[in-house]
């Protein structure tokens, strides 16, 4: 449980840290974006980093619907237009990555049967 916490502690991290610098105007979104969606996505991994922590296990159904739905709206979006990726720095890629790797191994460490168990257990003494 504390690696898939970490994982997403590390998520939730840098998504408020990417928010916070284009607050800043240190990464300019194009016009007409808005930080809205940014602050969401940080404010939804920091409530299912919490839930997880605390062993809620419904928080872990709640991320993986909207980890599938992500990702499968990102391949979506990133194959219907494809010049988006050419306009995003290394930087933004990397992080994007990096957002990736992190949820896959938190929601790859929430699946086996000894994390299913310690959630049941922690649900009895509730």
């Amino acid at each position: 449980m504390t690696a898939s916490v970490t994982c997403m502690a590390l998520s939730t991290t840098l998504a408020a840290v990417l928010t916070t610098a284009g607050l800043l105007g240190l990464c300019p979104l194009p016009a007409g974006a808005s930080h809205v969606p940014n602050m969401l996505t940080a404010v939804f991994l920091a409530f299912v980093t919490w839930g997880i922590a605390s062993g809620r296990g419904w928080v872990v159904w709640l991320m993986g619907i909207f980890y599938v739905l992500g990702s499968l709206l990102g391949a979506l979006f990133f194959l219907q237009k494809p010049e988006i990726l050419g306009l995003m720095t290394a930087g933004l890629i990397a992080a994007a990555l990096t957002q990736l790797t992190l949820q896959t191994t938190a929601l790859a460490l929430l699946c086996p049967r000894a994390s299913r168990a310690w959630f049941r257990r922690r649900d009895q003494y509730r």
